[in-house]
């Protein structure tokens, strides 16, 4: 089963009205019942991970600090990688590549789960061309990162393999540096190599590759460089970043984290967040909010309640009209058949329409086409979910006018030789005429207008007539 239930600006506007949330009908609908039914396992799975994050234990620093500076050094390495991102873009395309990607070149890479960003030396592809893997030399701390080994290295060197994907991850930043890795190579022993990068780093001797040794100056890379330079340059600054117990820290700290972010996700979840159609009223609102129906708290304004009272397949269209003064120099006549463009659903040929419609109905007719097509380009513009047939349907010319003549004392019989409309079709029509006609006398009163009211209301008597408002035509009164 498949669910009719749609957000309408005419809820929207009622509910406000009476101080009620939309979202709380939304969640009531039927379009939200697998939702529903789905709820008793999110809040199992919110208690589930809730004691997963009660047995990882907080970050406790060596210099006891509230909160543990690892948070904010943790955020600032998620920073490094996005900027990271970007900018390998450029120095990993084919032609740059093999000029950054020399065997023995000094980078900064992390892995996750694994370690923060560290130093290490390039050694080569990974073994497996297809995974488009890189083999390094990571030099960590405290050694505890879990890695392939053969231990014959020193503890605090492993080798790791980093997958770049296509936007590529794991290399952080490249280094000026290149090791001359042939000693090792023959020997096998890495030992060397892993204290020369150890002395480099203790001396502060590592310096960032510049982008114009390797490539052609481009202005989003070049940005993207300084970015990346002062992002890690406050990197340094924290006490976390020389500490032994930084990459335990942070993978106990990211561990929380992750944990922490599931929860907030499945408790959005249970919240109106994760309503289906919850964009659908936030683009519905910001519509009636840019056409001043609703101000910025939400309040219907008096042009709101206005719309409220007509409750047409196109209120919208129709307050705009009132608003805009549009009928104030119509007759009664003239505003019945613009009245009937709102009731009437049918598809009809609009061009053979137009060439009875005398000057003054044709201006009106302009006029609120004008204003429909206003509407629609804002609608557009905040994505408003509709069938563009149907939104042009809601303001249907066609039986303008058929409406006219009516309007002006013409029997059925003399207008039906000249129409391909059925008689029910146009006399439905007619009736929902007036009783929008009443409506909008409703709105000029609320509004004050008291000479728009009565060429409402003049304009309804003037359709309620023959055989359209009979009781029946099988009964003689």
């Amino acid at each position: 089963l498949g669910s009719r239930f749609r957000v309408t600006f005419a809820m929207i506007l009622q509910l406000s009205q009476r101080s009620m949330q939309v979202e709380d009908v939304m969640g009531s609908s039927f379009a939200e019942n697998a939702r529903a039914a789905g709820l008793p396992t999110v809040k199992r799975h919110i208690r589930k991970r809730r004691e997963e994050l009660s047995t990882v234990p907080h970050v406790r620093c060596i210099y006891d600090s509230e909160p543990a500076p690892i948070e904010e050094y943790a955020i600032v390495e998620e920073e490094a990688r996005r900027t990271s991102r970007g900018l390998n873009e450029f120095l990993l395309k084919p032609t740059v590549r093999d000029k950054v990607l020399t065997p023995g070149r000094v980078l900064l890479a992390w892995k996750d789960p694994g370690f923060a960003s560290s130093p290490a030396v390039f050694l080569g592809p990974g073994a497996d061309p297809g995974t488009k893997t890189l083999r390094i030399l990571v030099l960590l701390q405290d050694g505890s990162c879990d890695g392939e080994s053969d231990g014959e290295e020193p503890e605090d060197l492993i080798e790791e393999r980093i997958k770049l994907e296509v936007s590529p991850q794991g290399i952080l930043q490249a280094m000026d540096q290149v090791l001359d890795l042939d000693p090792a190579r023959e020997s096998g022993d890495w030992t060397g190599v892993g204290q020369e990068l150890l002395r480099m780093v203790s001396g502060g001797l590592l310096a960032p590759l510049s982008l114009q040794k390797v490539m052609k100056v481009d202005l989003t890379a070049h940005d993207l460089e300084l970015k990346l330079k002062r992002v890690l340059q406050l990197q340094e600054q924290s006490i976390c970043h020389s500490c032994h117990l930084r990459s335990r820290h942070f993978q106990q700290n990211k561990a929380r984290a992750d944990i922490a972010a599931d929860i907030e996700d499945l408790e959005r979840q249970l919240g109106s967040g994760s309503l289906h159609l919850l964009p659908q009223l936030k683009a519905r609102e910001a519509v009636l909010k840019e056409l001043s129906y609703i101000n910025g708290d939400g309040v219907v304004t008096l042009k709101g309640r206005a719309a409220i009272e007509v409750l047409s397949g196109d209120e919208l269209t129709i307050a705009e009209i009132v608003f805009h003064n549009i009928f104030d120099t119509a007759g009664p006549r003239e505003v019945a058949a613009a009245v009937s463009a709102f009731v009437f659903p049918d598809k009809v040929d609009e061009e053979s329409e137009d060439l009875k419609l005398p000057p003054p109905l044709a201006k009106l007719r302009d006029a609120m086409l004008a204003h429909h097509h206003r509407i629609d380009v804002i609608l557009r513009k905040y994505r408003v979910d509709i069938d563009p047939e149907e939104y042009s349907k809601m303001c249907n010319i066609g039986l303008m006018g058929i409406a006219y003549r009516w309007a002006s004392g013409e029997a059925l019989a003399k207008i039906m030789p000249e129409t391909w409309l059925q008689e029910g079709t146009i006399v439905r029509a007619i009736v929902r005429a007036e009783e929008l006609l009443k409506k909008l006398g409703d709105v000029a009163k609320l509004l004050g207008n008291m000479r728009l009211r009565e060429v409402f209301l003049e304009a309804a008597l003037l359709i309620h007539r023959d055989i359209a408002f009979v009781p029946s035509l099988y009964i003689e009164l």
